[in-house]
């Protein structure tokens, strides 16, 4: 959603439907010719695409080489990660969703995250809207500085939310 463009599809991806196919220089040039006030450069989006495309790649040869009876992956609901991982690489699993609030409603978001497996996993979620702003904790302080919107703190998952998963790995038929 980061690098969403209106009428379907990011910088590097034109999205039609179920399909996806690649933007070109000359579309997004068109794009950023229209005044939007997001600039898009080229070899950038084209850079982050293929660095993604790379770490999605080489996760799926980690789990091919190695043959875990478990493997979990992370990422957005809305990525196009899962569509990649099925349609280009042939390499299936299941969708399990799960919010972030449903979990810890104080500290985050609903953050609806999809935790791809090769086992089904029943993880909370929660038609609940959470509340827009939240408690600024003493970990989002550091020398008198917020740095609640940085990466890090963006990107932290709910320490239920890891256990519970770790507790249904470990009841499933495929660990013991």
């Amino acid at each position: 959603m980061a690098s969403a463009i209106k009428g379907g599809g990011n910088n590097c991806w034109r999205s039609v439907g179920e399909t996806s196919s690649i933007r070109t220089k000359a579309e997004l040039d068109a794009i950023n010719s229209t005044g939007t006030p997001y600039r898009r450069i080229y070899w950038k989006a084209k850079y982050r695409r293929l660095n993604g495309e790379a770490t999605a790649f080489n996760t799926l040869r980690i789990i091919e080489r190695y043959s875990p009876k478990v493997w979990v992956i992370e990422n957005p609901q809305t990525s196009q990660l899962w569509k990649y991982y099925k349609d280009v690489c042939g390499f299936e699993g299941y969708k399990n969703l799960a919010h972030y609030h449903a979990y810890d409603i104080e500290n985050f978001t609903k953050k609806p995250t999809v935790f791809y497996s090769n086992i089904p996993l029943s993880l909370k979620t929660s038609r609940e809207k959470p509340q827009l702003f939240f408690k600024k904790s003493e970990a989002d302080l550091v020398g008198g500085k917020d740095i609640s919107r940085s990466y890090n703190v963006r990107s932290r998952i709910p320490l239920e939310l890891i256990k519970d998963i770790l507790e249904q790995i470990l009841r499933s038929e495929f660990t013991t």
